[in-house]
């Protein structure tokens, strides 16, 4: 059926309603105030007609994304707008009742007692349904830039989730914030300003707050801020990140159990931050820095195991740090050692 035969206005407004929703990534032609000059042409020209259920579907779709692309306070008059247009077709139709479903989790009050109860998802909140939106973006997305819509799209979804449910436990907060943090990495990585490594340092110092301590989870947020701020360094050569890069991943490993996943890889993160900041200081710290690299290296090692993926790698940083010492104290034990793990000396 082509909808509005006899009506090339409504026509077009349709079409040009159908491609905003289109461009789901990008939710600036659902926020043009023309898109709503559209909406009212084509429900006024569909009203009583063969189209209505259709136009309906179509311009509670367009307000949806709307709602979806600003926060929960700002946009709730396009949430209520987009429910009420398609409660008259929800009793006879399942799409129509799988759509609502999903529009009226951040409000459930919205729908009819009946429709309510048969629809409500227990411990669904707007803020977590725009969280669980936007990982799917990110795991079915494949940004080849910064300023990808779908990349940019997800980012302000994860901020919407942190803003629309403020009282969200804070295991969930973290995780949240975790995966904010993650998208702005995948900006900051293809963009390659140092600018966008801020906002990076923030989320990801916002997660350490926000995750309950002494759990894996909090060290790897840990771990990822130290990784952050040593990146910061490299950039900028600040040694305030370079101290707080080495502090933040002592932390990461006291933050898990002996044997985790996680801490050969904290380990080795902490001996070559260490080994940086000797690299960078010289003999105004002694040796300090060298033997906890060392021993840290050493642990990585040991912790892995021979089977470790990443056990080559540990097998490296330990054999730098050997190296390091050794031109640093001269000891001819620390050469034998490193020759002893078969890695190729660092340049």
């Amino acid at each position: 059926m082509i909808p509005f035969p006899h009506d090339a206005l409504a026509r077009r407004a349709l079409e040009s309603l159908s491609k905003r929703i289109d461009s789901v990534f990008d939710p600036a032609p659902c926020l043009a105030p023309e898109a709503d000059d559209e909406a009212a042409l084509v429900l006024t020209a569909a009203r009583g007609g063969p189209e209505e259920q259709l136009v309906a579907v179509i311009v509670a779709g367009f307000l949806h994304l709307r709602y979806a692309a600003l926060p929960a306070a700002e946009g709730r008059t396009s949430l209520v707008q987009a429910v009420g247009l398609l409660l008259p077709f929800a009793r006879w139709d399942p799409e129509v009742r799988r759509l609502l479903k999903i529009f009226a989790q951040a409000d459930p009050d919205l729908l009819p007692v009946g429709l309510r109860e048969e629809l409500r998802t227990p411990g669904m909140t707007f803020g977590r349904f725009k969280a669980m939106s936007a990982r799917d973006i990110m795991r079915r997305c494949k940004p080849t830039s910064a300023d990808a819509p779908e990349l940019l799209h997800a980012i302000e979804l994860f901020r919407h989730s942190l803003d629309d449910d403020p009282s969200a436990a804070p295991a969930e907060r973290a995780e949240r914030l975790h995966d904010l943090s993650l998208a702005l990495e995948t900006r900051e990585r293809l963009s390659g300003e140092p600018a966008d490594l801020e906002p990076v340092i923030r989320a990801w110092r916002d997660a350490v707050k926000s995750a309950p301590p002494a759990t894996p989870e909090h060290g790897l947020y840990l771990h990822r801020l130290s990784g952050a701020l040593e990146k910061r360094f490299r950039s900028q050569g600040h040694q305030a990140d370079l101290d707080e890069a080495v502090s933040t991943a002592r932390a990461a490993c006291a933050a898990v159990a002996d044997g985790h996943k996680y801490l050969p890889m904290f380990q080795n993160n902490l001996s070559l931050y260490l080994c940086h900041r000797h690299q960078r200081l010289g003999s105004r710290t002694g040796t300090a820095d060298l033997d906890e690299a060392l021993t840290a290296a050493r642990a990585a090692v040991r912790t892995a195991g021979p089977s470790h993926d990443l056990l080559p790698t540990f097998r490296s940083t330990l054999t730098k740090a050997l190296h390091a010492r050794f031109r640093s104290t001269g000891d001819w034990c620390d050469l034998r050692e490193a020759m002893g793990l078969g890695v190729a000396p660092p340049r």
